[in-house]
Order: structure tokens, then C-alpha cells, then sequence
């Protein structure tokens, strides 16, 4: 079985509407000085590899993605960790009394 979305998506069905993009923003001089640039060595050239771009590309994109992510997480594990560090203290200090101390000995024990 076949999605019906993308059987419409073919050339032969889909060149009349974007030739009719094009109309609507370019001259007919423009249309086929752009069918003669695209026709050219140097653009055959661009087109062939523009595959191998988009995927280095999208690497970039994602591997920035993943840095704007882990910058928040990698906060927040620290002032984790500077909670913890902070109940420690408290509690060799003999400053944490009852549950507060029991919390502060579990907090320490997570984190080791």
C-alpha cells in the first residue's frame, strides 16, 4: 500500500503548480535565464553535490540542538550538586536536626 500523499507528490502531477509559482514572481526572461543557469556546468555542479551540504548541514543543526539542550540540564545538575554540597556542610557542621539532617544524609548518598 502507498501514501496517498506522496503518490500526488510527482513531478508530472506537481510541475504545473510550481511552474505557476514561478509565473506569479518571475519575468519570462528571468524563467529562462534561470533554466539556462541551472543548465550550466557550474550550477550541474552545486545540484550534484547539494545532497552531501544538506546532510553536513543538518549534522551542524543537530549537534547545536544537542549543546542548546544539555546547557540548561548541565545547570541544573549543578545546583544540584551544589544543594547537596551545601546539606553536607550543613549537616558535619551539626547544623541539620531531625528529618532535615536524615534528608541531607540522602541527598549526600544520591549523589555519591
Amino acid at each position: 500500500m502507498t501514501d496517498p500523499t506522496f503518490d500526488r507528490m510527482v513531478w508530472h502531477k506537481m510541475k504545473l503548480e510550481y511552474a505557476s509559482i514561478y509565473e506569479s514572481v518571475l519575468t519570462n526572461q528571468e524563467i529562462l535565464d534561470l533554466v539556462r543557469l541551472n543548465e550550466s556546468d557550474l550550477a550541474q555542479g552545486v545540484l550534484s553535490k547539494m545532497p552531501l551540504r544538506m546532510r553536513e548541514a543538518m549534522v551542524v543543526g543537530q549537534q547545536e540542538m544537542m549543546l542548546q539542550t544539555q546547557q540548561p540540564s548541565m545547570k541544573v545538575q549543578q545546583e544540584i550538586e551544589a544543594a547537596v554540597q551545601k546539606a553536607a556542610q550543613y549537616r558535619r557542621a551539626g547544623r541539620c536536626e531531625g528529618d532535615r539532617a536524615g534528608r541531607a544524609d540522602r541527598a549526600w548518598q544520591v549523589t555519591q
